[in-house]
């Protein structure tokens, strides 16, 4: 029965769409600002004038103005730079703009190093910089012995720099942060990231009602952000798609010149998400530089496209072991089309593998419905063992611990084929200078042992690729974000991910402020359909981003050349 009244109320909801609720009333009664009245040159001097040192040279930017000034009026900020706008230095302004007095900035931990030892002293010689701000990663802020950190530092303002960590409402660090908001009104919130969404409203919602509160364009109930996200975002089933409705309230028509046209929903959120005050999102890219992302090709193996022509059609791995779920096959299908895959070695017992997996899933459930502040698996675990010890049965956990130590997984790499490898390092000798990315450790360590200078995870390898120069690989998740690698125009991406936000920051690295070549190019690898179909959802990623934050993409501007298709 549970089953036929969701499906009468996912029609229900289809039909009626979005309603003008008190909570849709509040939004369309939010004040709209006209971005064409702003002389924003003129208030980027302004605010230069003020935050500057006396013996400063640097200057702030339009948007960097935009933003500081809606963060002093609002008291809050909600900022979808595009990359490489300058978050950094906005990161740094606002906790003295904003007279805080026990400012804390949030921000990945690769980066938290660079800036407390490069960022701040560099940018102190230009801007007046907070002398108590506190600098925190957001691994950190995870961490079990970390659960009351906020609650010591007690801070009146938080910054999050890259607030994309924050967006799952589920992790840890995202519970103590809204755990902490909750107990402290009084404490402001400013949020930037160049790609603060992937797919949904949902992703950031929350975000924006912990910068503005009650001036969040979205929905603060539940209930209807569900609506509005299910009328809004991209990839909706069409069982589940519920038709805007009222939400065309919030359009317009829209002239240019002569013309005028209706704007679609998606179109008329976007306009009233950058017209909010608060929100600050930047439009149309300023840097001269074009930007080209074009197909590689390569000659894919027979090893390889036979492993790639099993794991479709029976779910086998190449060492004969079998995948289980849609995920795991899409995950090996396009580590395989590098040329290798990960087994454990040994192979797990089936006595160690099942009381994981029930663990797993009890974690899962006890996160998503505890009302007792449990953030993490390491307080599950202890909370668990407490109950235990008072003689309460917890059976996920009592058999998960008589198994978990006999077993430690070892995941290793196996290589069918170093195929990619070796075009790699041919591109490198061709650009001359360029950067190869990749998501794989072993790729990684196979490029240096070819010869090639590479930056993996750790503060030296931060440190260091600042200078590097000549052909270098990296690694996406070590330094895809936050760092300034302008000096390079030419980069080769291993894996293309299937994410637009992970495009958009890894594009960043090069094209971005700074740099000086009229080109910059991205090559890729689209030799399986597995790689094409990413490509395909980063751009259909980039395109939501850009409807509904209006915050211009690198994936919708650039040129794609695609050069065909590789049947493996």
């Amino acid at each position: 029965m549970k089953h036929f009244d969701k499906i009468n109320e996912d029609v229900r909801r289809s039909r009626v769409g979005v309603v003008r609720s008190l909570e849709f009333r509040r939004v369309e009664a939010l004040p709209r600002r006209l971005w064409e009245t702003d002389d924003l040159p003129a208030l980027a001097e302004a605010l230069t004038s003020v935050l500057r040192t006396e013996s400063g040279t640097m200057r702030l930017r339009p948007a960097q103005a935009a933003a500081l000034r809606d963060a002093y009026e609002v008291g809050g900020l909600f900022g979808p730079l595009r990359v490489g706008v300058g978050k950094a230095l906005l990161s740094l302004c606002v906790p003295v703009l904003l007279g805080a007095t026990r400012p804390v900035l949030l921000l990945p931990a690769s980066l938290r190093e660079q800036t407390r030892r490069e960022v701040v002293p560099q940018m102190s010689e230009h801007w007046k910089l907070h002398p108590d701000l506190k600098l925190i990663g957001y691994e950190e802020l995870g961490l079990e012995q970390n659960a009351g950190l906020l609650d010591e530092l007690a801070p009146d303002l938080i910054v999050a720099d890259e607030v994309h960590a924050l967006a799952n409402i589920k992790a840890g660090r995202t519970r103590r942060v809204a755990r902490y908001l909750d107990a402290h009104p009084e404490c402001r919130f400013v949020a930037f990231s160049g790609t603060v969404t992937r797919r949904s409203l949902r992703d950031y919602a929350h975000l924006i009602a912990w910068c503005l509160r009650d001036g969040s364009p979205l929905p603060l109930q539940w209930r209807e952000l569900q609506d509005w996200a299910d009328a809004l975002d991209a990839d909706v089933p069409e069982e589940r798609r519920v038709a805007p409705g009222a939400l065309h309230r919030v359009c317009g028509v829209v002239r240019d010149g002569d013309d005028a046209r209706n704007e679609t929903a998606r179109e008329g959120f976007a306009r009233r998400l950058r017209e909010t005050p608060g929100v600050v999102a930047t439009g149309e890219d300023e840097l001269g530089a074009s930007l080209v992302i074009a197909e590689r090709r390569v000659e894919v193996p027979p090893e390889v496209r036979a492993h790639l022509h099993r794991l479709r059609t029976d779910w086998e791995l190449p060492n004969g072991d079998y995948v289980s779920e849609a995920t795991e096959l899409w995950r090996h299908a396009r580590t395989i089309a590098s040329g290798l895959f990960y087994r454990w070695d040994p192979p797990p017992p089936r006595e160690w593998l099942e009381p994981r997996r029930a663990w797993k899933q009890y974690v899962r459930h006890v996160l998503a419905h505890n009302r007792r502040n449990l953030d993490t698996e390491l307080q599950v675990w202890n909370e668990c063992a407490r109950a235990v010890a008072a003689g309460e049965r917890r059976p996920e956990y009592s058999e998960w611990l008589a198994v978990r130590d006999t077993f430690e997984p070892n995941s290793v790499p196996v290589w069918q084929s170093r195929f990619l490898v070796e075009d790699c390092v041919r591109w490198l000798a061709e650009v001359g200078e360029g950067i190869v990315w990749t998501e794989h450790a072993a790729f990684l360590q196979a490029l240096g042992e070819a010869g090639v200078c590479c930056y993996g995870p750790g503060a030296r390898a931060s440190r260091d690729i600042l200078t590097a120069t000549g052909p270098i690989a990296c690694s996406v998740r070590a330094h895809g974000q936050g760092r300034n690698l302008q000096r390079y125009s030419r980069a080769l991406v291993v894996s293309c991910p299937p994410s637009g936000r992970q495009w958009e920051q890894c594009i960043g690295r090069l094209h971005r402020s700074g740099q000086e070549a009229d080109e910059v190019r991205f090559d890729m690898y689209l030799h399986t359909p597995e790689l094409r179909a990413a490509l395909g959802q980063a751009l259909a990623d980039a395109r939501y981003i850009e409807d509904t934050t209006g915050s211009q993409q690198k994936l919708c501007f650039a040129r794609i050349v695609a050069l065909g298709e590789t049947e493996t």
